[in-house]
């Protein structure tokens, strides 16, 4: 990565580098996971698997910190294991986490459905969503093929359609495609998209 190009055969000045060290005990099963902690307020710990799916949660908040908020284990449905499917883009499982709205989001790459899970309780929310166009499944990069903001999860990806969700219900609340005029893409009749930010 960049860093690493930076630091090769090199001394890096980590004086102004931030050190936090909390104990805690983890929940049920499963790691941190970075994209889903934030200083100040939380960390979520996830396993996930073909067959359950297990979230919890240690505060950071300042007096807090370590203090196990929850610890959830839901039974997937049948289905993911008789399918074999992929949870995430090459199984790297949930594709988003909002801080704000305490909604962690899964993409099943075959089915191309969406499941939600509170980052409040663990607990599952909803899901499935409607499957999205076809070739949403050849997506290579999960999370970048999302963005989360103003309760909504939206949605772009290889199908050139945006798909705009409730991220607390999962409804669909609108779709557009991207249409390729010049018929540049050989696979398709709209553009490759990824959502980049959203705006109100």
């Amino acid at each position: 990565g960049s860093f690493g190009a930076r630091a090769y055969e090199g001394t890096f000045n980590a004086s102004r580098g931030i050190e936090y060290t909390i104990p805690y005990t983890a929940g049920s099963a499963g790691s941190i996971q970075s994209s889903a902690t934030w200083i100040d307020d939380m960390a979520v710990g996830a396993s996930m698997n073909l067959e359950r799916i297990a979230l919890w949660g240690i505060s950071l908040k300042p007096g807090e910190e370590g203090t196990l908020l929850f610890d959830n284990t839901w039974e997937a449905p049948d289905y993911w294991a008789e399918g074999n499917l992929t949870l995430g883009f090459f199984g790297g499982g949930f594709i988003g986490w909002s801080q704000e709205d305490r909604v962690a989001v899964i993409f099943l790459q075959e089915t191309q459905e969406h499941y939600g899970f509170s980052l409040e309780t663990g607990e599952y929310l909803w899901g499935p969503t409607a499957p999205q166009y076809y070739l949403d499944a050849l997506d290579d990069t999960d999370s970048s093929s999302i963005a989360i903001g103003y309760g909504r999860v939206i949605r772009a990806s290889v199908g050139g359609i945006v798909y705009c969700y409730d991220i607390q219900t999962g409804n669909l609340e609108w779709t557009y495609e991207v249409a390729d005029p010049y018929k540049e893409i050989l696979w398709a009749n709209n553009w490759w998209k990824k959502p980049v930010s959203i705006t109100a």
